[in-house]
């Protein structure tokens, strides 16, 4: 109603000319929506984000061209919208499970694992693209859908009981039959970060060492650890090196340089330049020695960027475990 008074004309032109500017920026979206849809297929958000993009782009034609303008039209096209999206084999849930399994079935024929409807087991090395995109859209299909879609594929059922209607294998043993190990992580993240995770329940050797100490660089939860007198020692983190300081009270007596860049790079190779948890305890561990200082660190985990065949290290948790002549005393 305040557009109607006297003096206040300029609302009427803003909300005009808000539309018309809206347009360009629908057909962004819909350019950004298309490059991630034609990469990794519709999943439920996808298909909603484009179901809003064409709801909008009606909305603003419908204020640029009419006359009445009625304000009523965005709940009333908003409930429209919801019903016709949520049933149906044109609803979000349908459509993304079978642009998913679409997705699946189109690899697994190019790695001859489904052949003429059944799958085999792979007979030779998958590509690590290939590879990580199974395994992802297993675990979506887990997480959301369940295997019900690629049930007929294979010989035995998907399900951990028979009897059990609601229950199925997990994305990893579903992998398993397909010949392939699960990837839990999938590629590198935002401008090439991933993240390393240590799996702890492989045994670790401590019996050479006489302390151990948690060690964080670039984590939020990093805060201040404590300096002698408080403890017999200090460490001070940096992307590609830890100090470890040894005090007799307040005076420094040794200090040991350990440098991450060896232990990085073979973690990296490792993994092959892809996120990955579950790594074996003796992938993330060094041995570092001084005149008087033995120590080991167990890198826990660390977020990795890779660019231009360089590893940056951006933030590490680790524990280091260590003995030194003036501890014994």
């Amino acid at each position: 109603p305040v557009r109607e008074q006297i003096g206040q004309g300029w609302i009427k032109r803003a909300v005009r000319w808000y539309y018309i500017i809206l347009l360009p920026l629908v057909a962004v979206l819909f350019l950004a929506l298309w490059r991630r849809i034609s990469e990794y297929g519709l999943t439920e958000v996808r298909y909603l984000g484009l179901a809003l993009g064409v709801w909008l782009a009606i909305t603003a034609v419908y204020f640029i061209v009419s006359k009445k303008r009625s304000i009523k039209f965005i709940p009333a096209s908003l409930c429209i919208l919801t019903f016709i999206i949520s049933f149906g084999p044109w609803g979000m849930f349908a459509v993304s499970e079978s642009s998913q399994i679409a997705r699946l079935k189109g690899i697994l024929e190019t790695n001859s694992i489904l052949v003429n409807g059944s799958v085999q087991k792979a007979p030779g090395a998958v590509a690590d693209d290939d590879h990580i995109e199974i395994s992802s859209i297993l675990k979506y299909l887990h997480e959301v859908h369940g295997f019900d879609g690629i049930q007929p594929w294979f010989a035995e059922s998907l399900r951990v009981d028979s009897t059990d209607t609601n229950q199925f294998k997990s994305a990893l043993e579903v992998a398993g039959m397909l010949g392939i190990e699960f990837e839990y992580y999938g590629r590198s993240g935002i401008n090439g970060t991933y993240r390393l995770t240590i799996d702890l329940n492989y045994p670790v050797a401590i019996s050479e060492y006489d302390r151990m100490v948690r060690v964080t660089y670039g984590l939020a939860d990093a805060g201040t650890p404590p300096v002698p007198p408080e403890t017999p020692c200090e460490i001070l983190t940096a992307p590609d090196s830890v100090v470890l300081k040894i005090y007799r009270d307040t005076t420094e007596v040794d200090s040991l340089v350990m440098d991450l860049r060896p232990l990085i790079d073979s973690l990296t190779a490792y993994c092959g330049g892809h996120r990955k948890r579950d790594i074996p305890a003796e992938k993330g561990t060094a041995e570092y020695s001084s005149a008087g200082i033995k120590a080991k660190i167990v890198m826990l985990n660390m977020l990795v960027r890779r660019s231009d065949d360089a590893t940056e290290l951006i933030n590490y948790e680790a524990m280091i475990m260590y003995s030194n002549d003036v501890v014994k005393e």
